[in-house]
């Protein structure tokens, strides 16, 4: 590895750590809306649309990403590309949906711990398959106990609140998710890799899932009515903001990491985001020594997994 892509390494695990602090802060601001409405998937669905209406907006207003749209409907006519590469808004959209349905409830520490060991399987799983535009990652025993580090690091920091233990299905919402995202940033990225457009792919991630929502929310609202009250805050609608940020990010930068890598660093900037989220901005109880502990672990994971890329060259 030359000095120029150690550079544009660095950089992108700087940049996946940073995506991790926008989905806890997604988590966050789409847990609250779902206490506020009342209606997880129709906070879900407001959270999507927004997230729609931004990417929609940034490709209206560059030539260069419109062009690049026209391609990758016709690569989507010809069938060129495998199905799963179509897939991410589908992960994306069940995220968005354990956010609100569990987000409030377990808290943002809470809700990253679940979707911290999703991920390390996810990706651990995805790069030993060699799906993906980095094909397959070479998965070391280095690697393994990485990936094993991050979950202590889940189990400790377990230990870091003092509410009461939630009912295992509530937990399982986020390890589901986290499993998701690792199949979302894959598909993607490999997605924008084809039409060589990092929006294009998060229009076609945020068009599935909205779509996927719309018909969700609208049996919804069918079946349990509008809600009674809406909140007034602009504060409450902005999570598809920090969600165009994390796709956008990931699928940028698959391609330098791979799945495993960018999975683990996102991790680092989850678990610091929701100490801090939770310490500061929610009501939840403020995390204890245990949950820093456990961020320190997890950053300590990252360079684990990280190193072997490093060394081979990757």
């Amino acid at each position: 590895m030359n000095r120029r892509q150690q550079v544009e390494y660095v950089t992108a695990l700087v940049g996946a750590v940073l995506a991790g602090t926008s989905l806890a802060l997604q988590t966050a601001v789409n847990g609250g809306l779902s206490e506020a409405l009342g209606n997880p998937v129709l906070a879900a669905f407001l959270s999507f649309t927004v997230g729609l209406l931004i990417v929609s907006l940034v490709a209206l207003l560059n030539g260069q990403w419109r062009e690049r749209l026209i391609p990758l409907l016709r690569i989507a006519r010809s069938r060129t590309v495998p199905w799963w590469c179509w897939s991410g808004g589908i992960a994306g959209a069940y995220f968005v949906f354990a956010q609100s349905a569990s987000g409030g409830t377990l808290g943002v520490a809470l809700f990253t711990i679940g979707v911290v060991g999703g991920q390390s399987i996810g990706g651990l799983l995805l790069d030993r398959i060699g799906v993906g535009p980095a094909g397959g990652v070479p998965v070391t025993g280095l690697r393994v106990a990485g990936a094993a580090t991050t979950v202590c690091a889940v189990g400790i920091s377990a230990i870091s609140t003092d509410t009461p233990r939630p009912l295992t299905w509530v937990l399982l919402l986020p390890v589901l998710a986290g499993v998701g995202v690792s199949w979302q940033a894959t598909a993607n990225g490999a997605l924008a890799n084809t039409a060589r457009s990092v929006l294009a792919a998060a229009i076609v991630n945020f068009a599935f899932g909205w779509m996927i929502l719309a018909f969700a929310a609208a049996v919804s609202l069918a079946l349990g009515g509008w809600p009674g009250a809406w909140p007034g805050g602009l504060a409450y609608y902005v999570g598809g903001v920090f969600g165009v940020v994390f796709i956008a990010a990931c699928a940028a930068l698959l391609r330098v990491l791979g799945a495993l890598v960018l999975g683990v660093a996102t991790v680092v900037g989850q678990m610091v985001a929701s100490v801090v989220i939770d310490s500061v901005l929610t009501e939840a109880p403020t995390p204890s020594m245990f949950a820093i502990g456990g961020v320190f672990i997890a950053a300590l994971a990252a360079i684990m997994v990280a190193w072997p890329n490093r060394r081979s060259g990757a």
